[in-house]
């Protein structure tokens, strides 16, 4: 179970990294080229961090924003491009700037590929209510291509642990800013761990679409042979 108590070195070690990240961090009109490295495994860059892997996913029934049933693993099985998150909307250190990136990104996103879903997922499931994240993607100027899940707490849970992203002492304050994005059922995913610019967001997507272009060309080669 997620626990929410806090010590004060903790918080102020805590609110010190996010606010030397918030900082740090650029808006498009600002935004310096990223440093990431390509390559499977992990690779280490001057603002974040990238891990390529497949994660599997479970059957969880979530709620959306329209109070409607979504079940993940369906929604995560249809053939297209996904960037994903973990956030909760009463977060006032790293999550806003995750999100300000999925806000801003967004029709570029879609521009890359029409297809392109973005996914949040509140850890915070017993304050964010669908209305909650209503009211938060309308902040957010959310487009269709943008689903905010919310649900049972265990059931969250199971997905945080699917995608290797407990936090540490399970305190939600305390959870990494990492972005998922794959380009297709059955690709592996990259994880990105730190804050980033759109720009670096954009850079990172078209790679991933790149590296998922170039698969499905070696399996028609391999098909046709």
């Amino acid at each position: 179970m997620f626990k929410y108590s806090l010590s004060k070195n903790r918080v102020l070690s805590t609110a010190a990294f996010v606010l030397a990240s918030v900082l740090s961090f650029q808006l498009p009109a600002q935004a310096a080229e990223g440093a990431a490295q390509d390559g499977v495994g992990l690779s280490e860059s001057r603002d974040y961090q990238r891990t390529e892997r497949v994660y599997e996913i479970p059957e969880a029934t979530l709620r959306n924003r329209f109070d409607e049933d979504v079940r993940l693993d369906k929604l995560l099985a249809q053939d297209r491009p996904v960037l994903m998150q973990f956030i909760f909307t009463s977060c006032a250190t790293i999550c806003p700037v995750m999100s300000a990136t999925f806000a801003q990104a967004q029709g570029d996103l879609v521009e890359q590929d029409s297809d392109t879903q973005l996914i949040s997922i509140s850890i915070d499931p017993e304050y964010d209510t669908p209305e909650r994240l209503r009211e938060y993607a309308k902040r957010q100027a959310a487009g269709d291509n943008w689903t905010f899940l919310t649900g049972e707490f265990d059931t969250i849970f199971r997905v945080v642990r699917a995608f290797d992203a407990i936090f540490e002492s399970d305190n939600k304050m305390y959870h990494e800013p990492y972005t998922y994005l794959r380009a297709a059922p059955g690709e592996p995913w990259l994880r990105i761990n730190g804050l980033v610019s759109v720009k670096t967001l954009l850079e990172e997507y078209r790679t991933v679409l790149a590296k998922g272009d170039d698969t499905l060309a070696n399996k028609a080669a391999s098909a046709s042979e």
